[in-house]
């Protein structure tokens, strides 16, 4: 009986389906952010854009937006596959004849939207300098500033204090941490007591060293992001 009453298999192939398209809606919707005008951190090109009907200046993240809008299907599939099946007795019904439309309604969602995905990243163009710029502003660096005072030897819990009082400072001053000058380094005794000088931490705050120290397995460093690319592409020739 239990053979022919459920379609567990249906419902795992489903629920993995959607698990898959929602990730690939939150990049999506990272996608659609970069590429705003508030942002600009990305430039879609028209292969996988369109024009606005009204703005002339605009251009529309369509495969982006697509792929967003297909992950509430597929949700709405597995949805459907469930309810249909809760409150059937054992054994085989007739009700289960309609895990086909949604079973091959997902396959068919998710296999254009992995297609479309695949041509929507060849399309994006970074805008590097757009990006380097927005380091400038919400002290992203604050806590490198806790992590340098460690390394000299203070306590975690009083460098990050210092640390905190040091972005207060800098958004009351209308600075940036890698502008500070030695004497805004008085603003708690962390800094005298570990001897830091400023320039020496406006180096150790740049952006790109940064991202560097984060090396550990699965960091953002180049060389950690280079071996995930390169699993990635093992993986998928396998």
């Amino acid at each position: 009986m239990d053979a022919v009453a459920d379609r567990d298999a249906a419902v795992d192939y489903a629920a993995c389906s959607a698990i898959l398209m929602m990730h690939l809606s939150r990049f999506c919707e990272d996608i659609v952010l970069w590429a705003s005008s508030e942002y600009g951190f990305i430039t879609i090109s028209p292969r996988a854009s369109t024009g606005s009907s009204i703005m002339p200046q605009k251009r529309n993240p369509d495969a982006a937006e697509l792929i967003r809008g297909k992950a509430g299907r597929v949700f709405g599939d597995l949805q459907a596959l469930l309810v249909m099946e809760k409150g059937l007795p054992y054994a085989y019904n007739r009700d289960l004849q309609e895990d086909k439309s949604l079973f091959f309604d997902i396959e068919d969602t998710v296999q254009s939207s992995l297609e479309a995905f695949a041509i929507l990243v060849q399309c994006i163009e970074p805008n590097i300098e757009r990006m380097r710029s927005a380091l400038e502003k919400g002290y992203i660096e604050a806590t490198d500033v806790a992590e340098f005072l460690v390394i000299k030897g203070i306590p975690f819990r009083t460098a990050y204090q210092a640390a905190k009082r040091l972005v207060e400072h800098c958004i009351e001053e209308k600075k940036s941490l890698r502008s500070i000058a030695q004497a805004d380094l008085s603003v708690h005794e962390a800094f005298d007591k570990a001897a830091i000088d400023a320039r020496e931490l406006a180096e150790y705050l740049d952006p790109v060293a940064c991202v560097a120290r984060r090396s550990q397995i699965g960091g953002p460093a180049p060389e950690r992001v280079a071996e995930q690319i390169e699993r990635l592409r093992r993986l998928i020739a396998s």
